[in-house]
Formats: structure tokens, C-alpha cells, sequence
């Protein structure tokens, strides 16, 4: 079983419409769900609300996995660019090994982040770097 396949039980979470959010252990982790993969601003808008409410305004490390992910628009990647500062330490993106380039680059604009940002293709390596890095969110 992997990392994101169970939300620990009492673990602070929430389902939008096309994802699942949880706090395990001082991480954020969030999985897109298969039925819609695709993310617009409102759905970005809500989420980042729901953060800053589960972490009570510290910064903490996210681990997202985005192999579902199909599509998120230019104005909900300039969101998360903006708003990634006021609520994350570190992220790490778990995508499928085929997409590592293009959603470095095009795709989410790693290089624009002020967060430190890493792509992975191994959900426990991904882990591994939130978790290293969850005492820079003190």
C-alpha cells in the first residue's frame, strides 16, 4: 500500500471536488482524484483556504501526487506560484517518469517558485525530501 492510497485515521483532511488533502505527521499530502483530473483557479482558491486553515499558519512540507493530473490552468498555476509561500515550507511532486520534463518546465513553472519545488517518480522519495526538510517550516 502506498502513502496515498489510506488517510490516516483522525488525520485533518478534506475532498474537493477532484482531490483529497490531509495532514499526516506535519506533511501535506494531497492526491487528484481519477474521476476529474483537470484543476481550474476555484479549485486552487478553495484548497489554499482549506491549507491555511489545517496548519493553523505554519509553513509545512507538501507532498502532492499529480499522476492523475491532466490539466491546470495558467491562472491556477500563477495562484499557487503567489499563494505556495504563505502556506508551504518545501513541495514535492510525485508525476509519472514520461511527464518530468514537460511539468518542470511548461506545465507548473518550477523554476518561477519562490517554495523550493522537486519532481519525483517515487512517492517514498518524495516523502523522504518533505520529511527531511519538515523542521525548516519552524
Amino acid at each position: 500500500m502506498g502513502r496515498f492510497d489510506e488517510i490516516p485515521g483522525g488525520a485533518p483532511s478534506f475532498r474537493a471536488h477532484n482531490a483529497m488533502f490531509w495532514l499526516d505527521d506535519g506533511i501535506m499530502l494531497g492526491k487528484h482524484l481519477p474521476h476529474e483530473p483537470n484543476v481550474t483557479l476555484e479549485d486552487v482558491i478553495e484548497a489554499f483556504q482549506k491549507f491555511k486553515g489545517m496548519t493553523g499558519g505554519e509553513l509545512v512540507p507538501f507532498v502532492v501526487d499529480a499522476r492523475g493530473l491532466a490539466r491546470l490552468g495558467y491562472d491556477a498555476r500563477a495562484y499557487i506560484r503567489a499563494s505556495s509561500p504563505e502556506v508551504f515550507s518545501h513541495i514535492a511532486i510525485v508525476v509519472k517518469p514520461e511527464l518530468i520534463r514537460l511539468l518542470s518546465h511548461a506545465f507548473i513553472g518550477v523554476s518561477g517558485m519562490e517554495v523550493p519545488v522537486q519532481l519525483f517518480t517515487d512517492e517514498e522519495e518524495a516523502w523522504s525530501f518533505a520529511t527531511a526538510h519538515r523542521s525548516d517550516a519552524a
